[in-house]
């Protein structure tokens, strides 16, 4: 059986903020757009411009409720090394490609790249500033270790 049919595994992208009431709405809304797609009367598309509205008011809510919660948990300093990097991973929704956990700077959370960066730049250029150089001061000069020219340097097979 398993040489006949083919198999194929699909992973879905669980939005965990979508609740079974945010569900209900949106097949509301769906139903409704099929009436009005059907009647093209204008009191349904006015229903579903209603709908519409109703479910990204609803949606957004539970985004932001949801994603305040992450980082209340995130921010708390019980929390273990382990529930952290789970958290982390939530906020990253999978992608492999972020390899620095999101920062939270003053209660506010950073997860993209460009915010990180300009965050940890800021960071050491408040904490590197050397200062004036004092009087007298000068570098150590360079040795340099290798010869200038690589046609200095013999091959042979022996050597390698």
């Amino acid at each position: 059986m398993d040489d006949l049919v083919p198999k194929k595994n699909v992973t879905m992208f669980v939005r965990r903020w979508i609740s079974g009431h945010i569900h209900y709405l949106i097949n509301g809304r769906d139903c409704l757009y099929r009436k009005y797609k059907k009647s093209k009367s204008e009191n349904n598309h006015i229903l579903l411009k209603q709908s519409r509205v109703e479910v990204r008011t609803a949606i957004n809510i539970a985004k932001s409720a949801y994603f305040s919660k992450l980082t209340a948990q995130m921010s708390d300093p019980e929390t273990a090394s382990k529930t952290y990097h789970k958290l982390c991973k939530r906020f990253m929704f999978g992608k492999s490609q972020a390899a620095i956990p999101p920062f939270i700077d003053r209660g506010k959370v950073f997860s993209d790249s460009e915010s990180k960066a300009n965050l940890l730049n800021d960071f050491f250029s408040q904490n590197s500033n050397l200062g004036p150089e004092p009087e007298g001061f000068a570098l150590p000069p360079v040795q340099i270790r290798l010869p200038p020219h690589l046609s200095t340097i013999e091959f042979t097979p022996t050597k390698v």
